[in-house]
């Protein structure tokens, strides 16, 4: 009778963790497809872009020797305009601006 028992709390066990595993890689599964999926945010005319002060990028903790550039603008994430404001490596922005998007 007790060998029934540890038989079948053996077993409950083996269940438990298999639908925990089961869980758990769901779980990761649907993170890998939410982090991985960036769109193509368009750039829309008429936006301004600066250099970024030395202030500025004390504050953001940038190194001041590196160029960056700050964009004031709008973008188009799919039919979704929205007015963003944000800074740009200048490099990155050179392609960015080549292309006329950026993924976020």
């Amino acid at each position: 009778m007790v060998a029934f028992f540890n038989l079948l709390l053996y077993g409950l066990c083996i269940i438990i963790i298999i639908k925990v595993m089961i869980n758990v890689a769901i779980i990761i599964i649907m993170e890998v497809i939410f982090l991985m999926n960036m769109l193509e945010q368009y750039l829309v005319p008429g936006y301004q872009v600066r250099e970024m002060t030395v202030k500025e990028k004390q504050q953001a903790k940038i190194p001041v020797e590196e160029r960056w550039i700050w964009y004031d603008g709008k973008i188009n994430c799919y039919g979704s305009v929205s007015k963003i404001s944000r800074p740009f490596f200048i490099d990155d922005w050179k392609t960015t601006e080549s292309q006329g998007y950026f993924m976020a």
